[in-house]
């Protein structure tokens, strides 16, 4: 019997040479939401608290990725705000190093592209400040003490793209 569609399990992670990504989290967001996996639809995770802000960037996972955390492998979407729940393709322009209490959490960088095929925005200086200063206080506030990020640097687009296909590999060896 056929299965009902599902954005995580039957969406590749790559359109061409295009990186697919699910939004959970627009630009200014201050709900977390997360994709349900059972109900393949967003739920809301937890409120981030006023005083540290909304999200600097789009965020969401890359489809058909487990990452090093067990969950699908995160993505930042540069560019104005997506709403949550759309899927949009790009390029990958960075990789944000990450680690938290889970261990390594890093997160591609992508830009959507024009109609000439070019991402429409470039991973500036001040584009990795923001998202480093917000990753590395984001938890702060947790009720639970053992809860931490940090940012240690970032990586080219070289390693983002080795990053996708080693999370991809894995979800490949979790369906046999």
């Amino acid at each position: 019997m056929p299965h009902k569609p599902h954005i995580w399990r039957d969406t590749p992670p790559f359109d061409g040479p295009l990186l697919n990504a699910y939004i959970e989290i627009p630009l200014g967001g201050r709900q977390k939401f997360e994709l349900d996996m059972a109900k393949n639809a967003p739920a809301v995770d937890r409120i981030m608290p006023e005083k540290v802000g909304g999200y600097p960037v789009n965020y969401g996972i890359v489809p058909q990725t487990v990452s090093y955390d067990g969950d699908p492998f995160d993505v930042l979407v540069l560019g104005p705000a997506i709403p949550t729940g759309q899927l949009v393709k790009g390029v990958i322009v960075g990789l944000m190093h990450m680690e938290d209490e889970t261990g390594l959490d890093s997160k591609v960088v992508i830009s959507r592209v024009g109609a000439d095929g070019k991402p429409t925005h470039q991973l500036t200086d001040a584009d990795r400040k923001r998202m480093t200063d917000f990753f590395n206080r984001y938890k702060r506030d947790d009720d639970d003490p053992k809860t931490f990020a940090t940012v240690p640097g970032w990586g080219t687009a070289a390693e983002g793209l080795a990053f996708v296909r080693k999370t991809h590999e894995f979800f490949l060896q979790a369906l046999k």
